[in-house]
């Protein structure tokens, strides 16, 4: 409000106009906006963001791996065909906690066959006598194969080419 009593002396106009000149073109929207909408129809089993990246004669590799109630008896391998058409252990884990899920990456070479190989000491797989475990492999995200695992035998194993068909069970 203006003062009721003057001071005597003369407020001047602003002597400069705004520096910044008002934009006529929209901004771009953020670049963390979602790029798709979610799915009406979620499963149950959560996907992971991948945490490593690979060169590009190589994909990436994921185990997502839920443990029963006895995770200690779980343990599984990947290992690579060599030229001579045996296989090599590339990794592996064993002695889990019960009931807890594990995410294992690693980046495998193009143009190989591969063998994924689960076991289970209890010979009662990760479902569902004894919780409700699961495994869960991908190649660059995409699902080579997802199961409970309910059986009585020692393990499960899932052989599987990267850009090379043909590979020898």
């Amino acid at each position: 409000a203006p003062s009721m009593h003057p001071t005597g002396y003369t407020t001047l106009a602003p002597t400069r106009s705004p520096t910044n000149k008002p934009i006529k073109v929209p901004t771009p929207m953020p670049t963390g906006s979602p790029t798709e909408a979610p799915s009406m129809h979620p499963t149950r089993y959560t996907t992971l963001a991948p945490t490593i990246r690979c060169k590009k004669n190589q994909v990436r590799f994921t185990l997502e791996l839920q443990t029963d109630n006895r995770g200690k008896d779980t343990s599984w391998f990947l290992k690579m065909q060599k030229n001579n058409g045996k296989y090599k252990k590339l990794t592996g884990g064993k002695g889990y906690t019960n009931n807890k899920m594990f995410t294992e990456e690693i980046c495998i070479k193009k143009k190989k066959c591969y063998e994924f190989r689960i076991k289970d000491k209890a010979k009662d797989g990760l479902c569902c006598s004894n919780g409700e475990g699961y495994y869960k492999i991908t190649k660059d995200g995409k699902l080579l194969r997802h199961s409970i695992y309910d059986n009585k035998k020692m393990s499960e194993r899932f052989i599987f080419g990267v850009g090379k068909k043909n590979c020898s069970k």
